[in-house]
């Protein structure tokens, strides 16, 4: 993470009033490199709705997270489909490593095309 990622998600974070038009400015709209609350790196569209929210409140979904943390045992392999920009599979990853993780996301408008 740079410094200019780190300050324009510290606004959007604070909720400050032109965080919107900074990020733009400043990084002309491409994706900033920040980390979820349970430290997993992810490139976000502050403007989308599942970005913005992890991007304000740290994670998405958490209460699914939590369902799939408690039932899933080592070695059980955990299937995200439909796993979009992939949270819950990258947090999986990362929090219960001794799980195979397999991510799909059909949707092709879903991928990043330019990192």
């Amino acid at each position: 993470m740079n410094i200019v990622d780190l300050i324009v998600a510290f606004l959007f974070r604070m909720n400050v009033r032109g965080a919107s038009r900074f990020h733009t400015l400043v990084c002309g709209g491409r994706r900033l490199n920040v980390r979820s609350k349970h430290g997993v790196a992810f490139k976000i569209d502050p403007h989308e709705y599942v970005d913005g929210f992890i991007l304000r409140r740290g994670y998405y979904e958490e209460e699914v997270l939590d369902a799939i943390r408690s039932s899933l045992n080592p070695g059980d392999v955990f299937w995200d489909v439909g796993s979009n920009l992939g949270l819950h599979a990258l947090t999986v990853a990362k929090l219960n490593s001794g799980s195979p993780i397999f991510a799909f996301e059909p949707n092709p408008k879903a991928c990043i095309q330019n990192p």
